[in-house]
């Protein structure tokens, strides 16, 4: 889903994975906020359960 918008390929870490470290939470190399998986997979169950 976030590599649709503004050119991003890469992972989406969790919240959990900013706190365990690792090269794909670094600054520079990851341009997401920690709560960013959280606010989206939050977005995309309001959008469903509108769908219903």
């Amino acid at each position: 889903m976030i590599e649709l918008a503004n050119g991003y390929y890469g992972y989406m870490p969790t919240p959990r994975h900013f706190e365990l470290g690792g090269y794909e939470t670094w600054p520079g190399t990851n341009n997401i906020e920690p709560q960013a998986s959280v606010k989206v997979m939050d977005a995309l169950l309001e959008m469903a359960a509108e769908v219903k």
